[in-house]
């Protein structure tokens, strides 16, 4: 579909599957939007964001733009006991410190009714989103509005796209999943964030829906 099609070409699914992700296993971002590195070599840009997230001190969540090999799948990136290096390059995995175990594809059709069959089973569920998320996805402005243009959606939209965020830095951001039939009350501009407007509490009780507008500025991360 014409929705489906705009949030994948945009970014928008790949931010809301990487902060679902996150969530599920304890993992954080490098940055807002992450690295998303353009990428002619699997091993070589799964190194980079293995030193990323080494700096940072904690796993995080990312993925790379393919040229030249096939785009789809998955991938981790891992450490392992030194003292093991010789072994695990003896089985052709490289020579460390990091080494990328890759799975070149998903079949979202058919795991889906893993899944089903799994929980149906008593299995439980194979991830979610925890009941302590530190992700989030914000809404980003992709073009300029005025104050009363109406939000028809948010996901898929052209107004919009989502962008990983973590809610210990973006409190008042209003989610991109929320946006449908939503009317801004300030202006916008082109990489600006939507936000909840704070409110007192006798305002918030007849204003629960108001919108407000807060600067994204991306260079001043």
């Amino acid at each position: 579909s014409l929705d489906q099609t705009t949030s994948f070409t945009d970014g928008t699914k790949v931010q809301i599957e990487q902060a679902v992700v996150g969530n599920g296993f304890g993992a954080g971002i490098s940055r807002p939007g992450l690295e998303g590195l353009p990428s002619t070599d699997l091993n070589r840009s799964a190194n980079v964001l293995g030193l990323i997230a080494e700096n940072i001190g904690q796993p995080i969540v990312d993925y790379v733009i393919p040229s030249g090999y096939p785009a789809g799948g998955v991938f981790l990136v891992c450490r392992h006991d030194e003292v093991q290096a010789p072994a695990i390059e003896y089985f052709k995995l490289g020579a460390g410190p990091y080494y990328v175990l890759s799975r070149p594809f998903h079949l979202c059709s058919l795991e889906v009714g893993k899944t089903v069959r799994r929980v149906l089973g008593g299995g439980g569920v194979l991830l979610n989103n925890s009941t302590e998320p530190t992700l989030g996805v914000a809404a980003i402005a992709k073009r300029e509005m005025k104050p009363g243009e109406t939000i028809v959606r948010g996901i898929g939209g052209f107004d919009v796209r989502g962008e990983a965020i973590r809610l210990a830095e973006e409190p008042d951001h209003v989610p991109i999943g929320l946006l449908r039939n939503t009317v801004l009350k300030r202006a916008l501009e082109p990489g600006q964030m939507i936000t909840f407007i704070i409110l007192n509490q006798r305002q918030r009780a007849s204003s629960a829906d108001a919108l407000a507008v807060k600067t994204y500025n991306r260079a001043a991360l």
